[in-house]
């Protein structure tokens, strides 16, 4: 009897005295296994995530570990119980999930299903435990270095080959036999891929297509016996590393839901307004802010001859801004660096940049930038008038929660043989930082530019006008700052 289509859910009906169909017995199995694979991509697959994937390039890993052989040879071993990747580990059977199609071959009388996709465990056991991979052959030269990548696969297979009896519809009492397989299996293989050999600092390889990376093998021209440092995770493993009983019952917390689960006993305010550092966050810091400036530019200075005027335009002022850092990206060291101000431009020069301000977080690297200032313009008119913008504020790179640029330099201008000129005011930074003064002069008079106030403004351009000795410099632009807001548990 044909088998029903689309019968992927449910529960298989028999009655009394029926004549049972093949199908009945390997639905039930089906619908198991159905059951736990829509289950896990419920609960495993992130949002969005799983409906786009391309099919066998999803997975998740639990309880797998990769270890030395013991005594330790140039070959690996895969066995279950991961507590090297921050598991529980338990032990007793390891898993990879798989986003794959429900069967790619025929499972006994039931057509293949390629359309249907399932997030599929597939098992590796301590019965079957441990799973030896190498030896690796090390042709490794002095100074040189290299990554094996051990990837893994998804496989299912039928297995079990049993010489099974059939009906013989010409002599009823006297079965036939065909050999069949009689287990169809799901496994976890793996294999091993050599990175790039380099004379500099190695990389791992790129995962094949259909295939999860989980450690890194690094070796060097000496290493005759792979040892437990010579192992790490892959930057991009798929490793769960926590239960949902974890996330549920977890009495101290996760930073993700800190308004349920912890309570904010102090705050600690951490000030850096000068020098390159590393920060390192106070014991019991649950979560933080930074805020950061970047350094302010020096306004332009000014000279003149007997009969025309100059001027010079304000520097612009240093970015800013803020981002929040949840435990995750609290390392135990992060680097950072404040930018300086400019200085101010001397008699008819132009001013000096600022320098940006960085900080650097996470396991995984990020830089955020906080950009400089622009230097001040200065202009000497001659007999016709002229004037000139002020330098650019700074801007903001990488990803944060809030930024400001940095305010632009006002511009300056002289109105050339009538003696009469006005400079441009340093730029204002974010919240905290007040350009510096400009100022005007008439025949003989001139004036200093005022230095950036707070954090990150620029300073402001100095006058000249008809031939002043006197010193009309440009105003500095002001240092960067970062603050660092943290919010520290009882």
């Amino acid at each position: 009897m044909t088998a029903p289509l689309n019968a992927f859910t449910g529960r298989q009906i028999v009655y009394t005295n029926q004549v049972p169909f093949e199908y009945d017995i390997l639905y039930t199995n089906l619908y198991k296994m159905m059951d736990a694979g829509t289950l896990a991509l419920a609960m495993l697959a992130p949002s969005g995530t799983i409906q786009g994937a391309t099919p066998q390039n999803y997975f998740l890993a639990y309880n797998l570990e990769c270890v030395p052989t013991s005594p330790a040879t140039m070959s690996i071993n895969i066995i279950p119980g991961g507590a090297a990747v921050g598991e529980s580990g338990l032990g007793g059977v390891g898993v990879l999930f798989g986003y794959v199609p429900v069967d790619s071959s025929n499972y006994g009388v039931i057509a293949s299903n390629t359309v249907d996709h399932i997030f599929k465990p597939f098992i590796q056991t301590t019965s079957n435990s441990p799973i030896t991979l190498g030896p690796i052959a090390n042709t490794l030269t002095p100074g040189q270095s290299v990554i094996w990548l051990v990837e893994a696969q998804p496989i299912t297979t039928d297995a079990n080959s049993t010489n099974r009896p059939y009906f013989n519809a010409g002599s009823p009492s006297t079965p036939t036999y065909s050999a069949a397989n009689q287990t169809r299996f799901d496994y976890i293989n793996y294999q091993l891929k050599m990175g790039a050999i380099t004379s500099g600092t190695p990389v791992p390889p790129t995962a094949d297509a259909g295939w999860a990376p989980l450690f890194n093998i690094t070796l060097v021209s000496t290493t005759t016996t792979i040892i437990a440092s010579n192992i790490t995770i892959n930057a991009n493993a798929p490793f769960i590393t926590e239960s949902l009983t974890q996330k549920i019952s977890q009495t101290t917390g996760d930073i993700r839901y800190p308004l349920r689960t912890q309570t904010v006993s102090s705050i600690n305010y951490r000030k850096f307004s000068s020098g390159t550092a590393a920060y390192t966050p106070t014991a019991k810091t649950m979560f933080a802010t930074v805020e950061a400036w970047g350094g302010g530019a020096g306004g332009a200075g000014a000279t003149s001859g007997a009969n025309d005027g100059g001027a010079g335009s304000g520097g612009g002022a240093g970015a800013y801004f803020k981002k929040l850092l949840l435990a995750a990206d609290l390392v135990a060291s992060m680097n950072y660096n404040v930018g300086t101000g400019g200085a101010g431009g001397g008699v008819g020069l132009n001013g000096a940049d600022g320098t940006q301000t960085t900080f650097t977080y996470g396991s995984v690297p990020t830089t955020l930038i906080a950009g400089p200032g622009l230097h001040g313009v200065f202009v000497n008119a001659g007999a016709a008038p002229a004037g000139t913008l002020g330098g650019a504020g700074g801007a903001v790179t990488g990803t944060v929660d809030a930024s400001i640029n940095g305010g632009n330099g006002g511009a300056a201008f002289s109105l050339g043989n009538s003696k009469v000129v006005m400079s441009g005011q340093g730029g204002n930074s974010a919240t905290l930082g007040v350009g510096g003064s400009n100022g005007t002069a008439t025949s003989g008079g001139g004036t200093i530019g005022g230095n950036g106030t707070g954090f990150g403004s620029g300073g402001g351009g100095g006058t000249n006008a008809g031939n002043n000795a006197g010193s009309t410099t440009g105003g500095a632009g002001a240092n960067g700052y970062i603050l660092i807001t943290e919010y520290i548990s009882a």
